[in-house]
């Protein structure tokens, strides 16, 4: 690590680790004890920081020629002027012994003095404007808008979205999720999540099911599980229904495993347990419950219940809605236990306990069943 004690704000910028503990959380144990170590160093450091992050979230501006032609004339006016200052000054007619000048800085001090009113201004402009996680994430994945599919909810219920693989997820209102248009040709299945999500994960150990949200990782083979992840907070938090997964920042140097019941979140740049199975027993009902409640019951278990029921339920907790023959079918019942199976597995498996054939088209679900078999 270097010596920062007495560093100025370039210094910051040019150390790596630095800014691996501003974007990703690394070290994060280092940097506090230094902060806490040289307090005199806090605004250099929050100066340097809100630097980082800003330009991460900048989209890169190339100048058009006009405006190039523009900005070299005003430093070549700069340039002139000094010039002109260094021909008119007074000559020092006291006898000086013959020595090296030194070099000149003002040409170069006048360009910086020029480009800083382009670059820098409104670098300082966006310190305290609020980081785009979400822009930032897809510029890292070099997914271009020609070369990805995005869901947005723009609503206000939960919006059910089908992945290639047979993955779903429910996104909660004001949520976005994006994925590769070679999604099921990759290694790994990659998602890029802004919001919150629930999502129920396709089996497949040889091609795992990695989450992107803000700096944070979630990767598994298969399984049910909810991430919350807002796009101007570094902050994300996860909840695992079913199965296991792998929580890590940065190149997995810093990794959490979660297990089924559990809560974890990535706050300061840590990664933490803020809820063990026996703890979740014993928990209360939020006052607020989160916009993707219904979805986070799963498992569901249904005994001798309605189809209209298990519809109804359906419904609530994917945010789809499902067209049927209600006078037809309103006599079925249904006894199943539902686990973590994505949607489309779901309904195939109780349309077939009452002997339906269905489509699904969207968030659009036919059931053409007249009557149980």
């Amino acid at each position: 690590m270097h010596d920062h004690s007495t560093s100025d704000i370039a210094a910051f910028l040019a150390d790596p680790g630095f800014a691996a503990w501003v974007k990703y959380g690394e070290q994060h144990q280092y940097w506090t004890a230094f902060l806490e170590a040289h307090p005199h160093q806090r605004e250099v450091v929050e100066q340097a920081g809100a630097i980082i992050l800003a330009a991460a979230s900048m989209p890169i501006h190339y100048p058009e020629e006009a405006e190039r032609r523009q900005l070299w004339g005003r430093i070549n006016s700069a340039l002139q002027a000094e010039a002109v200052v260094a021909a008119t000054a007074p000559p020092d007619h006291a006898p000086v012994p013959l020595q090296r000048k030194p070099r000149r800085h003002g040409w170069w001090a006048a360009a910086a003095a020029v480009l800083a009113g382009c670059i820098v201004v409104p670098l300082l402009w966006q310190r305290h404007a609020k980081v785009d996680n979400y822009a930032v994430l897809l510029r890292r994945a070099g997914l271009s808008a020609d070369h990805r599919t995005e869901a947005r909810n723009e609503g206000n219920k939960p919006l059910w979205v089908s992945l290639p693989d047979g993955s779903s997820a429910v996104l909660a209102p004001g949520g976005r999720l994006t994925y590769a248009d070679d999604f099921t040709a990759r290694n790994q299945r990659e998602v890029y999540l802004s919001g919150a999500a629930f999502f129920e994960v396709q089996k497949k150990a040889t091609h795992p099911f990695v989450v992107y949200a803000s700096t944070l990782a979630v990767k598994v083979l298969g399984t049910s599980f909810s991430v919350t992840a807002p796009n101007d907070k570094p902050e994300v938090q996860v909840q695992v229904k079913s199965g296991k997964v792998l929580l890590y920042t940065g190149a997995e140097t810093h990794s959490l495993v979660v297990n089924a019941r559990q809560k974890a979140a990535l706050t300061n740049g840590q990664l933490l347990l803020t809820e063990k199975p026996e703890e979740a027993a014993k928990a209360t009902p939020e006052t607020e419950p989160s916009a993707l409640a219904a979805a986070e019951q799963v498992p569901l278990t249904f005994e001798d219940a309605s189809i209209p029921e298990v519809f109804s339920t359906l419904e609530e907790a994917y945010g789809i809605h499902i067209n049927y023959d209600k006078a037809q079918l309103s006599h079925c019942r249904l006894t199943a236990f539902l686990s973590d199976e994505p949607l489309p597995e779901k309904i195939r498996l109780i349309c077939k306990a009452i002997g339906a054939p269905y489509e699904i088209n969207g968030s659009e679900v036919t059931i053409r069943g007249k009557r149980c078999n």
